[in-house]
């Protein structure tokens, strides 16, 4: 009652989990935000599915719409204007240069992440690619304040990428942008770097050693924080973070099931997710060495 949330679907047991793994999970769904009664319909269909709990008629059939669903409060982003102003052509240089890195390694994610997890890391960063270029193309996005332009961009990323490496980037971009628009010094990217990395350890239990994103993030923003800037060294320092997942065993994700020996494949198969981020990395630094 403190969030006011109204129960109209409960349902209790296995479905799609790992039966043997340890502890439970609460999934919450909106129904008034993910199409009210016609999302219901569909929970409520009859289906063959094994894992799908059985269906048992314990609400009130007679009950209204407007008991059961809340008028919805749209969600906004903070995008007020800032005082952090970029250079737009510079700006979109960088910008299309790192998204188009990471299209050019799409078939490679791919193929890694079919071996050692889903097989979807380069469609979902492709995914998120694209739709950032299509608003640059369209002129859609805010190409001069860069914090406007990275509260659109945690949008975009919202809705074009999927799984958690969606929504990890989200998490971190729009820290990003939170922390520019509160800095106020000269070195406000690389503070404002650091910060947003601290927030995002907050969400997530990944750190270097573990075989994921943060094996290239963190080494990349640490050293450009240290250096004071110096983008060669930082993107030198994502490089070999992102490689040295070829030798590391996966504890999160799907990856963390496969056989060792699968992932020792073709002299080690480093992870999708840290090679599609250092493929962005450096792809922002050949926009910016092109200046």
């Amino acid at each position: 009652s403190s969030y006011k949330i109204k129960p109209v679907r409960v349902y209790c047991g296995h479905f799609t989990t790992s039966l043997n793994g340890d502890g439970f999970s609460i999934t919450l769904l909106n129904a008034t935000q993910a199409g009210g009664d016609e999302v219901l319909e569909l929970l409520d269909a009859p289906t063959d599915a094994p894992a799908w709990n059985s269906h048992f008629t314990s609400w009130d059939p007679k009950r209204k719409d407007e008991e059961i669903f809340v008028k919805a409060t749209p969600f906004h982003y903070d995008n007020a204007k800032s005082n952090k102003k970029v250079n737009p052509d510079s700006y979109i240089r960088i910008l299309k240069s790192g998204m188009k890195a990471v299209l050019e390694v799409e078939s490679e994610l791919t193929h890694y992440d079919t071996i050692t997890g889903d097989g979807d890391c380069g469609e979902t960063l492709a995914s998120g690619a694209n739709a950032i270029l299509k608003a640059i193309a369209d002129k859609s996005l805010e190409t001069e304040d860069i914090v406007q332009s990275l509260v659109q961009i945690t949008d975009i990323v919202e809705s074009n990428m999927g799984g958690t490496s969606g929504g990890l980037y989200s998490i971190f971009i729009s820290s990003l942008a939170h922390s520019l628009r509160h800095s106020n010094d000269d070195g406000s990217m690389q503070e404002a770097l650091k910060q947003a990395l601290n927030s995002l350890f907050k969400y997530t239990r990944a750190r270097i050693g573990d075989r994921t994103i943060i094996d290239t993030l963190q080494p990349f923003i640490d050293t450009f924080y240290d250096t004071n800037g110096d983008f060669a060294k930082a993107k030198h320092a994502a490089r070999i973070g992102a490689e040295s997942t070829k030798n590391m065993k996966a504890k999160f994700g799907r990856a963390s099931y496969v056989d060792e020996k699968e992932l020792r494949r073709e002299g080690g198969l480093p992870d999708p997710g840290a090679l599609g981020l250092y493929a962005i990395i450096e792809g922002f630094y050949d926009g910016y060495s092109s200046k």
